[in-house]
Formats: C-alpha cells, sequence, structure tokens
C-alpha cells in the first residue's frame, strides 16, 4: 500500500508537469502576473503544457515502445537523445513566446528549462541524479530568486514546495527509484541553476 501512495506522488510531482504547476501558481497567486486576461493566461498555459508536458511524453512513449519492440534493453545514448528532444521542445516554447510581448518571466522559465535539461543529460553520464528533485529543486529556486527580486514574503507557497520535494524525494526511495545521493545532487542541481537565472537575469 506504501509503495502505491509513493507512486502515486511521484507520478503527480512527475518532472514533466511541475513547469505547468509553476506556471498555474504565478498566474493565480499573489504575483503581479494575475493580472494577466484570461485569453493571455489560456495562451501561455497551452504553449508551457504542450512543450513541457505533451510533447516530451510523446517522446518519452515512443522510445519506451521502441525498448519493447526491440530484442535489447533501452541503450544510456538513446536516453540522452530523447532528453535533447526535450530540451528542443522547451526551447520551441520559448521561442514561440519571445515573438509576443508579454509572458517575459515565462520565457525565462523555458529557456532555464531547456539549459538545465542539457545539463542533467550531461550529468547522467558521469553521475545518476533525480529529475523529480531537479525539478522540484528547480521550482523552489526559482520561487525563491522571484521573491527576494519582487520584495514578496510568499512563506506559505515556499513551504509547501519543500513539503512537495520531501514527499517526493521519499517516495523515489520507498519505491528505490533513487539513493539519498541521487536525490540531494539532483535538488541541489535544480535549485542552484534556476535560483541563480532567476535572481541575476
Amino acid at each position: 500500500m506504501i509503495r502505491k501512495i509513493a507512486a502515486g506522488l511521484s507520478w503527480i510531482f512527475s518532472p514533466i508537469l511541475v513547469p505547468t504547476y509553476i506556471t498555474l501558481v504565478l498566474l493565480y497567486s499573489g504575483f503581479h502576473f494575475s493580472m494577466f486576461s484570461w485569453p493571455a493566461k489560456r495562451f501561455l498555459i497551452l504553449v508551457i503544457f504542450v512543450s513541457t508536458a505533451v510533447m516530451p511524453s510523446l517522446t518519452l512513449l515512443i522510445s519506451e515502445l521502441g525498448k519493447n519492440f526491440g530484442k535489447s534493453g533501452r541503450k544510456a545514448s538513446e536516453n540522452r537523445i530523447s532528453m535533447l528532444f526535450v530540451a528542443l521542445y522547451y526551447y520551441l516554447g520559448y521561442f514561440l513566446l519571445n515573438r509576443l510581448p508579454l509572458y517575459a518571466i515565462f520565457k525565462i522559465l523555458l529557456l532555464a528549462g531547456a539549459i538545465l535539461v542539457v545539463m542533467i543529460t550531461v550529468i547522467s553520464m558521469w553521475k545518476n541524479i533525480s529529475q523529480h528533485l531537479v525539478a522540484a529543486g528547480g521550482a523552489f529556486g526559482m520561487m525563491l530568486a522571484l521573491s527576494l527580486r519582487i520584495g514578496t514574503n510568499p512563506a506559505i507557497m515556499l513551504s509547501c514546495l519543500l513539503l512537495a520535494a520531501g514527499l517526493t524525494g521519499t517516495s523515489l526511495m520507498i519505491t528505490k527509484r533513487h539513493t539519498l545521493s541521487d536525490i540531494l545532487w539532483g535538488y541541489l542541481t535544480g535549485f542552484s541553476v534556476l535560483f541563480l537565472i532567476f535572481y541575476f537575469l
């Protein structure tokens, strides 16, 4: 039962869904992005969801189907190719938003996401880190940097992000998908990259 709950939590907090969650939080929280009109919000959510969730999911699904039909297991090089396609989808989302005068912070989110995915791909050649915790750390780092720059104190939001990261990390260890080292390195990687980008840009 506990393993099923852990598996469910790891799916809910999948790195594929985190960018959409963050977008919704920014659009419907106390940040000034809440003033966007509904058509603007709808367009933004659609671009973020398609470029960071739908297209990456399709790519990973096709890759898994190829593995099932093939004789051998999925090679590390194939994993890295799939990740590079994910980075490309992030960049395409950034390119689409960059043609419009709005959404500056969300453009940075997509571009930073593309950079982070490439970094994960390179790091994975030497060290296994948790992509779930990379996303969780990145979300916390981004929100912390924005709150420091804007001068707000979203203590409840930041606490919820920490709680989500803790639940996700615990779930991954319960299901034995990652070790504590994988989780800590993943969280630190995501946090440091997104915090630096959003604090200094």
